[in-house]
């Protein structure tokens, strides 16, 4: 509250914490896997490519609309992760069923990014855990993205009034005037990171630190 810069950042975050709940020591691996959904139309120009602890998602528009791009970028704070730039170029299904066969067969591999042929159809990032008998581990996978230009719209424009000028084709959302492109972004939000979740966490606590009845909470969440 009352920091909307801070509050308007174009990145998210997901914990996954895993505990064991068992008596013997668990090694396992937790993968988080992608397509690229970043492609507008079949013009469109996209890839995969490396960034630290993670990968980007890159989708550039046709010549037609140079100023049409995208980015998105998913990593991890941690040594050992892994990340398959490369997922197999096939029909159908085919990149799909090769990623879940590592999620079922627990695979943690590099594969670096394509540089001819077809672009990678999405991403996946490793990181290994080893619990003993009743450890937790968090696992934080950071997500920001950065759309400096774009043309998605809902609806129509009103006719201006003269002798204002039609709108302008292209958007240009707040955090572009901050930030240079995505690499930019992924940086704050690595810097920034635990400030950021302790000032949120502390609101959440604080808004629902209350005996109003819970349908009136969540209404007014």
């Amino acid at each position: 509250p009352g920091d909307t810069d801070s509050s308007s950042l174009p990145v998210v975050a997901l914990e996954y914490r895993f505990t064991n709940t068992s008596r013997q020591r668990v090694s396992a691996v937790f993968s988080f896997n992608t397509k690229n959904f970043l492609p507008l139309d079949g013009r469109d120009k996209r890839g995969v490519r490396a960034t630290p602890g993670g990968f980007t998602l890159w989708s550039a528009g046709a010549a037609a609309e140079p100023q049409r791009e995208a980015a998105l970028t998913v990593t991890v704070d941690d040594p050992d992760v892994k990340v398959n730039h490369a997922w197999f170029r096939g029909g159908w299904w085919d990149p799909l069923t090769m990623a879940w066969r590592d999620v079922e067969q627990g695979a943690a591999y590099d594969r670096p990014p394509i540089t001819e042929g077809d672009p990678s159809p999405g991403a996946t990032l490793f990181v290994p855990i080893d619990l003993a008998p009743g450890a937790s581990r968090t696992i934080a996978v950071r997500i920001a993205w950065f759309a400096g230009d774009t043309t998605i719209r809902i609806g129509t424009d009103p006719p201006p009034a003269p002798p204002a000028t039609a709108p302008d084709r292209y958007y240009r959302p707040w955090y572009a005037g901050r930030f240079t492109g995505v690499d930019q972004v992924t940086a704050f939000w690595r810097d920034q990171f635990r400030d950021l979740r302790a000032r949120s966490e502390q609101f959440a606590a604080c808004f629902y630190d209350t005996t109003l009845p819970p349908e009136v909470v969540e209404a007014v969440s």
